[in-house]
């Protein structure tokens, strides 16, 4: 019991520490080759009710406006019942709950905590992304690969702003791979206005069924 509830108390503490503090000040341990963090202090301004709904499987994040369910060893989460996922799996160590850096920054935080634009503040610069790259084909259905549809795809979209006026630049301007972290620090660099990250999903359910993000 105790260390269940330790492992609750983590990860709870661990969303409404990176709400009010930077992700990246938080301790990190190395697992399955990428960075995660657990909670390094208690904080309770968000007030998550924690339970595992599978013991040591599955967990779930609730509050009054928002809940996340988490399955250990899963790449799948649950953000207010939306299917999304991380691109490293929810570790269990020790009774902690661990989740990685780059999904607490990509996909969990902007969620349940959006930044806010300042009004009126005009677009500019734009990055565009295309998704995948080299060594990662993305999905593949025969010959086709994603990655090649997300270039074709960035290059005529550059080609349509830069008529509009805008800035437009390139994660990658050709076949190559570019690792994840690195995407959003190239339009950083760049003092890009906007990140535009693209990709083309894929699915063999039924319409009806295809869900998610």
């Amino acid at each position: 019991m105790k260390l269940a509830a330790a492992a609750l108390a983590l990860l709870t503490g661990l969303l409404t520490a990176s709400a009010q503090n930077a992700p990246g000040k938080l301790e990190r341990t190395r697992l399955f080759g990428s960075d995660y963090i657990r909670e390094t202090e208690s904080a309770e301004a968000y007030r998550f009710r924690v339970f595992w709904t599978r013991r040591n499987e599955e967990v779930q994040l609730a509050s009054s406006w928002s809940k996340l369910d988490f399955t250990v060893a899963s790449h799948k989460a649950g953000i207010n019942g939306v299917s999304v996922y991380l691109s490293a799996p929810i570790a269990l160590r020790n009774g902690a709950v661990f989740i990685s850096l780059l999904d607490l920054q990509t996909a969990v935080q902007p969620v349940l905590f959006p930044p806010k634009n300042t009004v009126n503040v005009p677009i500019l610069s734009v990055c565009l992304d295309p998704g995948h790259g080299g060594r990662d084909p993305g999905n593949k259905e025969s010959r086709r690969q994603e990655k090649q549809y997300t270039l074709l795809l960035a290059q005529e979209l550059r080609d349509w702003l830069t008529g509009a006026g805008l800035k437009v630049t390139l994660t990658r301007n050709a076949d190559n791979f570019v690792p994840l972290p690195q995407r959003p620090e190239i339009a950083k660099q760049r003092d890009a206005d906007l990140f535009v990250s693209l990709h083309f999903n894929a699915a063999i359910a039924e319409k009806d069924q295809v869900k998610g993000v």
